[in-house]
Formats: C-alpha cells, sequence, structure tokens
C-alpha cells in the first residue's frame, strides 16, 4: 500500500473508532488492530517516519539541506537503509560530508 494511502487508513479508522467507540473500547480496539496486518503496517511506517525526521533534524543542524537531498530521503522505504543513514547524519560534520559518504 502506498505512504500515503496508510495515512488515509489510519485517518479513518482513527475518526472512526473515536466517533463509535468509548475510551476503554478504543484501548481494546488498538490492542487488536495492533496484532493485524494493517497494525504492522501502521508501527513500521511511524519507524520510518520518525528516522527520516530524525536525519533531517540532524542535517538541519548543519546547514541548510539540498531539496533534491530532503526529497531522496522522505522517499527512502527501507528502516534499514534509513537506521544507516541516522548513524551517519549523527557523526557527519557537515551536509557535504553526509552526501560524500550515501550517495
Amino acid at each position: 500500500m502506498m505512504h500515503n494511502e496508510m495515512h488515509k487508513l489510519q485517518a479513518i479508522l482513527y475518526a472512526f473508532a473515536n466517533r463509535f467507540s468509548k475510551a476503554e473500547d478504543l484501548a481494546n480496539l488498538k490492542g487488536v488492530i495492533s496484532l493485524t496486518l494493517l497494525g504492522q503496517m501502521l508501527r513500521e511506517d511511524g519507524k520510518i517516519e520518525g528516522k527520516i525526521e530524525s536525519i533531517l533534524d540532524l542535517l538541519g543542524e548543519l546547514g541548510e539541506i539540498p531539496i533534491a537531498l530532503k526529497e531522496r530521503i522522505k522517499k527512502e522505504t527501507n528502516i534499514e537503509v534509513l537506521s544507516k543513514l541516522l548513524r551517519y547524519a549523527a557523526k557527519c560534520k557537515s551536509i557535504d560530508e553526509f552526501i560524500q559518504k550515501n550517495w
């Protein structure tokens, strides 16, 4: 499922659950969803988004991030690649160094 479609589906699920459920039912629903393939996909999607945000935050502290680099990072969906990029971003002294190590 495409990234944007996952966000739309997640928003629909939360809106539906919030509209028709009590607080205690929401906790049960969250537990049930987390056991499904959809729940696993949503968790993975959250991890990906978190890593992308962290990489961009670290690089942003080094200077202005070139648009092409920012877009390339945002399009990455492999969690292992993002983990590697995050480690590099934490060690680099400049955006140019990051680019040379990774692309």
